[in-house]
């Protein structure tokens, strides 16, 4: 499979990023730092950093089994909705738990991002299941997962550090 050196590759980027973000998470948030703001943040980022490396590997593992060409792309299309739909399913939840202080707390705009990041990555997903399965829109798929990890990573980042 031509794309193995990219999935290999994204698996792994992704999960040094689910090591840092662990790292993070539990130095910087201690016990008297426990709220459901941070909570939103753990999970949003470990979700899409886990998310990314399995949706990087059922490829590679499907591949391994003999499927390939179209067929492949679309079962990993499914496989990867299926896993995203659980994991906005549980974000969403732990959103809608908010109240409108800990909304502004964690942010309108990344909140805004990570949501139209998180629905372009279904939009290309669906698009694989029920159009023309493209390697393109799943490599795509997997990449918007990972910047919304880097992103929630980020901005999570710099509030705790710079105290925003």
């Amino acid at each position: 499979m031509q794309e193995t050196a990219f999935l290999i590759g994204m698996a792994q980027l992704a999960l040094v990023l689910t090591g840092l973000i662990g790292i993070f998470v539990v130095f910087l948030i201690g016990e008297g730092a426990k709220s459901r703001v941070n909570t939103h943040h753990a999970a949003s980022m470990l979700s899409c950093s886990l998310g990314t490396v399995a949706a990087a590997l059922v490829p590679l593992i499907l591949d391994a089994y003999g499927l390939s060409g179209p067929a492949l792309w679309v079962a990993s299309s499914y496989v990867f909705l299926i896993a995203g739909a659980a994991v906005t399913l549980m974000m969403a939840t732990l959103t809608f738990q908010l109240t409108p202080a800990e909304r502004k707390e964690l942010g309108p705009l990344h909140l805004v991002v990570s949501y139209g990041l998180g629905a372009c990555t279904f939009g290309l997903l669906v698009w694989n299941v029920a159009m023309t399965p493209l390697v393109g829109n799943y490599v795509l798929a997997i990449s918007l997962m990972f910047v919304v990890a880097v992103i929630g990573f980020t901005t999570f980042s710099l509030q705790k550090i710079l105290h925003w």
